[in-house]
């Protein structure tokens, strides 16, 4: 087997650029959710505050245990291919799937 690592660095560069995209959308959420929180709160503000919630808490679980895990893989892969154990990519994938699935179910 060889002993050269596989290039990944368009699709390190990618995941960077969706997480960054996703960190900047935090921004008009955050100031939308300060901004109905300073009118008084009817049923329908709080139902804004709310979403609002719930999208950053869907985006954070996006960037933390789907991406980032993912970019954590594409990482390892430029390792030496020697290094991997039969089953290993396989594994890593299964477990970060675990944790993305579990977070987005949590509290359901």
């Amino acid at each position: 087997m060889s002993n050269s690592s596989i290039d990944v660095e368009p699709q390190l560069y990618a995941i960077t650029q969706v997480i960054n995209r996703l960190l900047d959308a935090h921004i008009p959420l955050l100031e939308k959710k300060k901004e109905l929180e300073l009118l008084e709160q009817t049923d329908a503000v709080k139902d804004s505050i709310f979403i609002i919630k719930l999208r950053l808490d869907m985006l954070i679980i996006v960037e933390t245990k789907l991406l980032t895990p993912v970019f954590e893989e594409y990482e390892r892969l430029e390792l030496p291919v020697g290094e991997f154990r039969p089953g290993e990519l396989i594994a890593m994938y299964k477990q970060s799937q675990t944790l993305f699935i579990d977070a987005v179910m949590q509290g359901i």
